[in-house]
Formats: C-alpha cells, structure tokens, sequence
C-alpha cells in the first residue's frame, strides 16, 4: 500500500504504460457513473502548445466541461431555501417562464435577479408600464441569463491560459 510496485528488474511497473489505455480506462467508468446526474461531463484531451520535434505532440492536461441537465425544472432544493424561493416566487409573479428561471437564476444570482425586480416595479410605477409582462420580463432575464453565462465563460477561459 502506497509502495511503488516493481518489475523483476527492480523498474517502476505501470498499470496501463499505453496512453489511450489508461485516459479509456480511467475515464469511462466516471463518465458512465456520473452520466444522468447533474456532475455529467464531457473531456477533450489538451495537448502541448509547441513541439521543436516531429511526431504527435503530447498530451499535457484534460479539459473537462460539464453537461448541465436543462429540462426546466426548477430545483426542489431552490424551493427550501428561503431568499431563492423568495426570489423565484417574485419572478413567477412577473410571469417569468419556470424554465428560464431554472436556467438563467443559478448564473444570474439572487442579488442581480432582485435588482432585475426592483427595476421592474419602478418601471411599473411610470408612465412607460411594461404591457406584456410574459414577453418583456422573460426577455429581459434570458437576456441577462445569456451575458451572465458568457461572463463565466471568459472567466473559466481566462483562468485556464
């Protein structure tokens, strides 16, 4: 147990010394196991940027994204927390589709959806009232959805240079 194990000439013995075995031996278990969950994800191989030499460049690292299960429902554990449960009801009041709540309110946040409401209702109170609240409201929130999940894109992108 946690001994290096040996070849009979005394060198380190690899369990899997071919690459494609061990990234098809040690991935496809995890991808199997996590596949219907909400840790599902998917990897591509990162290989070396520069190689002075011929020959297939060399594999320095994985690039994993997970698969994020969009079906539209909004998660039971959402409702049992009380500022998102505030959040989410408030938002259905505006008539914001349980579907676009379910896939923009995680990235958004419970403070910026507030702020989308506050803007709302002051919106409300003027003269320029919102007149279809279905279109307007879920515009706005998928619009703000859409940047938010962008701004985390670079964000990831950025961190992983």
């Amino acid at each position: 147990r946690g001994k290096v194990k040996r070849d009979k000439d005394g060198n380190p013995k690899m369990k899997y010394p071919d690459t494609r075995d061990l990234i098809r031996f040690t991935m496809t278990e995890p991808l199997e196991e996590l596949a219907g969950t909400a840790l599902a994800f998917d990897y591509e191989p990162v290989y070396e940027t520069a190689r002075m030499t011929r020959g297939r460049k060399k594999i320095t690292g994985f690039k994993f994204t997970l698969k994020r299960k969009q079906d539209g429902k909004i998660p039971e554990y959402w409702l049992q927390n009380a500022v998102v449960s505030r959040v989410v009801a408030s938002l259905r009041e505006w008539k914001v589709t349980d579907k676009n709540i379910a896939l923009y309110l995680e990235d958004i946040g419970t403070k910026a959806a507030n702020k989308i409401l506050y803007d709302w209702q002051l919106k409300e109170n003027t003269d320029d009232r919102i007149n279809d609240r279905v279109k307007y409201c879920n515009a706005v929130f998928v619009r703000m959805g859409k940047a938010a999940q962008e701004r985390l894109k670079q964000e990831v992108q950025a961190a992983l240079r």
